[in-house]
């Protein structure tokens, strides 16, 4: 065997061996990390005598959104339980012109399992609310937990953070969520 035919076996064994540790070659690593979703937690800190309530968003498409909440039978400001809209762009308005409503966070993530987020926000519409471990903020959780996985390591809230308002103004911030404004 000649040398060459060496230098080309150790070659091909090397890029062998590095794809096997590295995974297959991608594109840029600017593809790989652009965004394709979106995710949106609106916060009502005066509500629930203080604790706070939250509502989701989840981007289904480039101008289209699903959003809702989950709140309890005998919630007064806030609508009626268990509701989820979608539509174009409607959601920041929305959120806007229903005044307990004050502040939002927005997080892009590099996944968009819409339909994955709509079947768990199905299912979570008909379990029985229950204000310390399934409500506004524990359902947000898992329907973000489900539109990507990289929201999977959003922490449950205990704790002082079961408080919907101390989660949205403390914790959030650690996961990337960002502050987009004042409504």
């Amino acid at each position: 065997m000649s040398r060459i035919t060496h230098i080309r076996r150790g070659a091909a064994a090397l890029a062998f061996g590095l794809a096997l540790t590295t995974g297959p070659i991608q594109g840029s690593v600017a593809q790989a990390a652009t965004p394709t979703g979106r995710v949106c937690i609106f916060s009502a800190p005066g509500e629930a005598s203080g604790a706070g309530h939250v509502a989701w968003a989840f981007q289904t498409a480039p101008d289209r959104w699903t959003w809702g909440s989950y709140t309890d039978e005998t919630a007064s400001a806030l609508s009626k339980s268990n509701w989820a809209w979608g539509g174009p762009k409607g959601v920041l308005h929305y959120f806007q012109v229903h005044d307990t409503y004050k502040a939002y966070r927005c997080k892009n993530t590099h996944q968009r399992l819409a339909v994955a987020a709509t079947n768990q926000w199905k299912h979570l519409r008909r379990s029985e609310y229950d204000v310390l471990d399934n409500n506004c903020l524990t359902t947000t959780l898992k329907i973000f937990r489900a539109y990507s996985r990289e929201l999977k390591r959003l922490p449950e809230p205990s704790g002082m953070y079961k408080l919907p308002r101390v989660y949205f103004d403390r914790m959030l911030p650690h996961f990337g969520f960002l502050t987009r404004g004042s409504l």
